[in-house]
């Protein structure tokens, strides 16, 4: 059997998929300026790409990363790869 490029290989049942981490990140990010929970996964990579700040922002909150000294940016504002992530934060 032969498969094209759009012929999915495997695809996760109903339930593995609403047990999922990046579904349960969907879920918490529509709250937070992200595409709704519902929207495919297109969507959430663009926002990704055109929202850094808010993606991020939503990453860092959703994963519950403490921090010592909050970050006031995501970024240093440095292009790829030079970028500085949480610019003057302590993680703990």
């Amino acid at each position: 059997m032969r498969h094209d490029e759009t012929t999915p290989v495997w695809m996760p049942s109903a339930r593995a998929t609403a047990e999922a981490a990046i579904t349960e990140f969907a879920r918490f990010a529509g709250g937070r300026g992200g595409p709704p929970s519902d929207a495919p996964y297109e969507q959430m990579w663009r926002w990704s790409v055109q929202d850094t700040a808010g993606f991020w922002s939503a990453v860092a909150e959703f994963c519950e990363l403490a921090w010592e000294t909050r970050p006031d940016a995501v970024t240093d504002g440095a292009p790829m790869p030079q970028t500085r992530w949480f610019p003057v934060s302590i993680q703990m």
